[in-house]
């Protein structure tokens, strides 16, 4: 909300270099002028009306555009892609609420489809005005080099565009920020700052599970197998670059699923890979491919819920522990904890941005609607 905030003084008293006021600046510059435009453009809606459409309308576009770069690099149907980005909620959890990294991940995963095109310098744009929206977008960069191995261009050439791209991109970005008036090291060093004093670790390990959920921890160790098997080490080396840098980079600080936000084409091309695998084993055995597809089903409308017995305002109906849409079926009472089961939300799991759900995730739209009705009649 500061960076709304900052958007309406800046629309009232004029444009200014830096903004009077805003949230985190130097990381994120370009957001607060891309609000402000469109106010301009469009005086009958409120900055925070503006952010919120515009991150809806960039999360539906990096479904399209993750969708479209894994086909390119699979040629799988693109059903099985999307349900696989269905899999991970972020892929629509991201578009619920306004934030920056959508704006950088759309942006990104454009500039690979157009690397993909063999569009160099109109990639170079994309990833260009990615960072200017937010700067840790640039530690997946690296994965370009494997993008050209994958088109057969030599090690050599491959090595030569990577670092000719990157001299490029590092120097727009650098007089986007001068030009902006924000210095992103101030941002990149309070990363290393926050690792070096593990200031977020106790909720990494909740954001990660958040993120990938059960059933990518089933899928990604699986695809990877199956990619070695198949001696796919080229879309290996595409999916895992990323995925290594993003762990690496938040290790201590990735407190929320939207820090992982840019793995999600990634994790995507992994997991697709699993499922094909399951498809071709069930093939023409119903009961084994109507038992998998329960399975997934039911992780999605299944909801199980606990109690918490050192905190019991957590357990009553009307807490935030018990937000979203749900039908109980059973309800244990032998342990401490009455274990329910029913269709819906499952289990709220606070991350320091945005709680998620354990199971039920077809529900989390409906949850985040709630949370959002709630906390803006508590104002």
């Amino acid at each position: 909300m500061h960076v709304i905030a900052g958007c309406n003084i800046m629309y009232n008293q004029g444009l200014t270099f830096p903004p009077v006021y805003s949230y985190l600046y130097e990381m994120q510059p370009l957001v607060t002028y891309t609000v402000v435009g469109f106010k301009y453009i469009f005086p009958f809606l409120t900055c925070e009306q503006i952010y919120c459409l515009l991150s809806a309308i960039c999360g539906a576009l990096f479904i399209v555009e993750s969708v479209n770069f894994v086909y390119r690099i699979t040629s799988f149907r693109k059903i099985y892609i999307l349900l696989s980005l269905f899999l991970i909620p972020e892929s629509f959890a991201i578009s619920m609420y306004p934030n920056s990294a959508i704006f950088a991940a759309v942006f990104f995963v454009c500039a690979l489809n157009r690397l993909l095109d063999e569009k160099f310098y109109v990639a170079m744009v994309l990833m260009v005005i990615a960072p200017l929206y937010r700067i840790d977008i640039l530690i997946v960069y690296p994965v370009v080099f494997f993008i050209f191995l994958f088109q057969r261009k030599s090690v050599k050439e491959s090595i030569t565009r990577s670092v000719f791209l990157a001299v490029l991109i590092l120097l727009f970005v650098t007089i986007g920020y001068w030009g902006l008036r924000a210095n992103p090291l101030t941002a990149l060093t309070g990363y290393n700052g926050m690792n070096e004093t593990h200031s977020f670790a106790s909720q990494v390990k909740f954001a990660v599970f958040t993120f990938y959920t059960i059933l990518n921890f089933v899928f990604v160790p699986m695809g990877l197998v199956v990619l070695f098997r198949e001696k796919k080490f080229g879309i290996m080396g595409i999916a895992l670059i990323p995925i290594i840098l993003i762990h690496f980079m938040f290790r201590y600080t990735g407190c929320a699923p939207k820090h992982y936000l840019y793995l999600i084409p990634f994790v995507s091309l992994i997991s697709v890979y699993a499922m094909r695998w399951i498809y071709e084993r069930v093939k023409g055995k119903p009961v084994l491919k109507y038992g998998i597809v329960s399975i997934v089903v039911l992780f999605l409308c299944l909801g199980i819920r606990i109690d918490f017995p050192d905190s019991p305002w957590r357990n009553v109906l009307d807490s935030d522990a018990k937000l979203g849409p749900y039908v109980q079926f059973c309800r244990e009472n032998y342990t401490k904890y009455h274990v329910s089961i029913g269709v819906g939300a499952g289990q709220l799991i606070p991350t320091l941005d945005e709680y998620m759900l354990l199971s039920g995730n077809l529900f989390y739209p409906f949850t985040a609607v709630q949370r959002k009705n709630l906390r803006h009649d508590l104002n």
